[in-house]
């Protein structure tokens, strides 16, 4: 906004306003708002609905970690094992709760359970 709408604004705002009005209408301008995503900032599957930041993640970042089991917290990626049980240990010194873990397959351990 430029500063000269703000200027006009005053201006009128003084114009109108009684002294206590306006330490109000100050107070209430720079009190915090919530903040919430536009539209644009929410990832999108692009056909329905929202989508998990960690899904987004496993998407865009999972090619590195093949064969591993991963765990992310938030769309975040906290750590990475061979086994899951090492995974869970590494999860329990970081003291994470509740992380989403994943296993994330290599080409040759996807199988195919149709008729060939």
């Amino acid at each position: 906004m430029s500063t000269a709408v703000v200027d006009d604004f005053v201006k009128r705002a003084r114009s109108i306003l009684s002294s206590d009005e306006l330490k109000d209408l100050a107070l209430r301008l720079t009190e915090a708002e919530p903040q919430v995503p536009r539209k644009s900032e929410v990832k999108r599957s692009g056909k329905k609905g929202y989508v998990s930041p960690n899904t987004v993640w496993l998407r865009d970042h999972s090619a590195p970690y093949k064969g591993m089991h991963v765990a992310l917290k938030d769309g975040k990626f906290l750590a990475a094992a061979r086994t899951l049980k090492e995974l869970d240990g590494q999860l329990k010194e970081m003291n994470v709760d509740r992380p989403l873990r994943a296993h994330i397959p290599r080409e040759e351990d996807l199988f195919w359970a149709g008729w060939s």
